[in-house]
């Protein structure tokens, strides 16, 4: 039976609150399923330890992170969350150090859960060209009349 928008909103704030804001990656076992799965993360995160392990690497670039829920839907065994995270840049981003930057970008997931709101796999797209913008790493476009 699936779960209700209520339920998984409730699973959801409770995620990006003590495990992702607050960084209790001891209680990820509750929120992601041993055969999740993120498409298209380089490299592959698979599982709770795999999300554990992504975690630390952003925290090592963004040690304050902190993230919003800007919009929530759900649709069956799906929840779409429009999010924005805030931090200041003080770690390597790939090859790009430290700016001491502060920054913003948002993003939106795509989160299959399975009947106990645990998360099966995800479908991440955020927008990389604006932090790379933010940190100095790319410059920023020309503005164009119109």
């Amino acid at each position: 039976m699936a779960l209700s928008t209520q339920e998984l909103r409730a699973i959801n704030d409770r995620f990006f609150e003590e495990v992702i804001n607050n960084r209790n990656f001891s209680i990820m076992e509750e929120f992601i399923a041993p055969e999740y799965i993120m498409h298209g993360a380089q490299p592959p995160v698979e599982g709770p330890d795999g999300f554990r392990q992504l975690g630390e690497r952003v925290l090592t670039t963004f040690p304050d992170i902190k993230f919003t829920v800007d919009d929530f839907i759900t649709d069956g065994e799906k929840m779409v969350v429009r999010w924005t995270a805030r931090a200041t840049h003080l770690g390597a981003f790939g090859p790009h150090p430290p700016s001491g930057k502060q920054v913003s970008w948002s993003g939106v997931s795509i989160t299959r859960v399975n009947s106990e709101g645990m998360s099966l796999e995800d479908w991440q797209v955020e927008d990389t060209l604006a932090l790379l913008i933010q940190i100095g790493a790319v410059p920023q476009p020309a503005q164009t009349a119109v």
